[in-house]
């Protein structure tokens, strides 16, 4: 009955687009080259070799076992940016050559950090570059240190610029400054809005070699936090002396990471070595990473994925998203025995809508509990998603695995306004006006779940609300459709958002992914007061409040409860205890860090 598809993705990456750039320039698969080929140009081990339990695991623990040095492993991938410039944010396989300073912790308990949502802090975060850093008792500044002992990699000789000279504190300062503008450097074009993303820094102080000073604007540890998060990808100046045809060539990407590109065909598969220069050892002395190398292929046919996940062609079949639907993970879990895969459940964002305020009824809050009170989110819980129905989860803007969930403090009467009573639900539109109900539009990227919103739709009917489906063929157009408020047509709307620039640029009046055309003087107090807030304590109260807010307004409708999407992954692979790859902040470490049994 229901179509999994990339629903969740394209609502995670569309509503942030602005603020993360090159992250949401595509859901939709790009064209492939014949798979049959991908199989033979990047081929995998073809048997799973060391038993593994094959049960869902909802907060997995870490991976037990011995490392094993070497062997090669394929990797489903969704899509290849073909831009190598280090002003990437979301670099995701780009992150295999680029690395950043900080990185998240992989020691760190995944009761602390789990590796599956976007919800990071500075917390969960641990030097990469950086060995070790300062921040000033006023938090005007940090001193970072370098580690001494990091090279670029050395490419082919006819391709090699950096000469696998070492990483210098002038190349973190090249790296920011750059993205900004600062100190006189040429700004970069880049997907990524970086003044959004680095609106605190001031200036880059280089000391030394191994030392930088990074100056702020303002004294603020939630700006501290936001900086170490930022994601920046750290290359030299040797950068800017490509020229635009070498820089668009992948034989020159270059960075100081684990892995190095030796081939490509665009849109179909991405190969990796091993940096046999890289930096990082385990506790035993290991050169990391394991692996010798990988391969990241795309396969546009989800039967082609199945098919090859299943002859062990590939080895980590899994994104954002589902990738394979219902009977596809059937079809996997029935052909393979228990020693043969692990299949890992991640808990993702529920659907909704945002409904745009400078239009009637939606003016009227009673009519938007009204909205919410005909949607049978129970029967949709248990009888279009297959949970329980104690799996739907109630949200104001963030998630609940956040801080700035406020839902244990939703007092019974907040939490009566969400469920389902279509007798009630025409009573408040009657009050409001509206006793024959009304009609509005919502436009879909067409890839999205169509028919949840069908379904939607049709629960809607039953207390006299129409609700209209357009769908537009790419992400964009329904983006348009939500920020031109001269079009009454809503588009949809994640709740459980994972970052508080989210819930800013979502809902207050001057936020640039405000769908809901709000003016709101109440949300625009509390988001300034979060980008005001000079701690992380002061930072937490004020979401804390917005989010109970927001729920209050219901100035989004909540659809359904969280998606799951599933990964499933070769019993081949050791080391790997569910955290999801596809995450940007994750894919280095992750890599680096699992080996081939066997």
């Amino acid at each position: 009955m229901k179509k999994l598809t990339a629903l969740v993705l394209a609502l995670a990456m569309l509503f942030a687009l602005a603020a993360c750039g090159g992250s949401g320039s595509t859901t939709a698969e790009a064209p492939a080259a014949d798979q049959g080929e991908t199989a033979a140009q990047a081929p995998a081990e073809n048997a799973p070799q060391q038993a593994v339990a094959a049960d869902e695991i909802e907060n997995p623990v870490a991976a037990e076992g011995d490392p094993v040095m070497g062997g090669e492993i394929t990797v489903y991938w969704q899509e290849f940016y073909n831009n190598y410039d280090p002003s990437l944010a979301d670099n995701r396989n780009y992150a295999l050559w680029y690395e950043r300073l900080w990185s998240p912790d992989w020691e760190q308990s995944r009761d602390e950090y789990d590796w599956s949502s976007e919800y990071v802090t500075m917390d969960n975060m641990t030097g990469q570059l950086a060995e070790s850093w300062e921040v000033a008792d006023d938090y005007t500044s940090m001193t970072v240190h370098l580690r001494d002992d990091v090279k670029f990699q050395k490419l082919a000789d006819e391709y090699d610029y950096y000469g696998g000279r070492n990483l210098t504190a002038a190349d973190v300062a090249w790296s920011y400054n750059r993205l900004l503008g600062l100190e006189g450097a040429e700004q970069a074009s880049a997907e990524q809005n970086w003044e959004s993303k680095l609106p605190m820094l001031e200036s880059c102080e280089v000391v030394d070699d191994t030392t930088i000073i990074f100056h702020f604007k303002e004294a603020s540890e939630p700006a501290i936090n936001d900086f170490m998060i930022a994601g920046v990808c750290i290359a030299g100046p040797e950068w800017d002396e490509l020229s635009s045809e070498q820089q668009s060539d992948w034989h020159y990407a270059c960075g100081t990471g684990p892995f190095m590109v030796v081939d490509y065909v665009a849109d179909s598969y991405m190969k990796f070595v091993k940096n046999p220069d890289y930096y990082m050892y385990d506790e035993n002395g290991n050169q990391l990473p394991y692996l010798d190398g990988l391969t990241m292929v795309i396969i546009p046919d989800t039967a082609n994925r199945v098919a090859q996940f299943v002859s062990g062609s590939i080895d980590i079949l899994g994104w954002g998203n589902d990738v394979v639907n219902a009977s596809e993970k059937q079809q996997i879990r029935d052909s393979l025995s228990d020693d043969q895969y692990l299949e890992f459940t991640y808990v993702t964002n529920p659907c909704g809508i945002f409904l745009k305020q400078c239009y009637e009824p939606f003016q009227d809050k009673n009519v938007r509990i009204a909205i919410q009170k005909a949607i049978d989110t129970e029967t949709i819980t248990t009888q279009y998603y297959g949970l329980d129905a104690s799996e739907f989860d109630l949200f104001g803007i963030w998630s609940n695995s956040t801080n700035w969930s406020s839902v244990d403090q939703w007092d019974d009467e907040l939490k009566d306004e969400f469920k389902y009573d279509p007798d009630a639900a025409k009573q408040l539109l009657a009050d409001a006006g509206y006793p024959d109900g009304f009609e509005f539009t919502v436009v879909l990227f067409a890839m999205m779940d169509v028919d949840l919103y069908t379904l939607v739709a049709e629960q809607l009917a039953q207390v006299g609300i129409k609700m209209n489906i357009e769908t537009v063929p790419v992400p964009p157009e329904m983006q348009a459709v939500g920020m031109d408020f001269t079009d009454p047509r809503c588009i949809p709307g994640t709740v459980c958002l994972y970052n508080l620039s989210g819930g800013i640029q979502n809902y207050a009046s001057f936020g640039n992914n405000n769908n809901g055309a709000l003016e709101d003087p109440v949300i625009d107090d509390l988001a300034t007061r979060l980008l005001n807030a000079t701690t992380m304590d002061e930072q937490t109260e004020i979401a804390l409040e917005e989010d109970l807010y927001v729920a209050q307004q219901h100035y989004t409708i909540q659809c359904g409860p969280c998606e799951r999407v599933n990964s499933f992954i070769s019993g081949r692979v050791g080391g790997y205890s569910g955290e999801r790859l596809w995450k940007n902040w994750n894919v280095t470490t992750i890599l680096t860090n699992i080996w081939v049994n066997g």
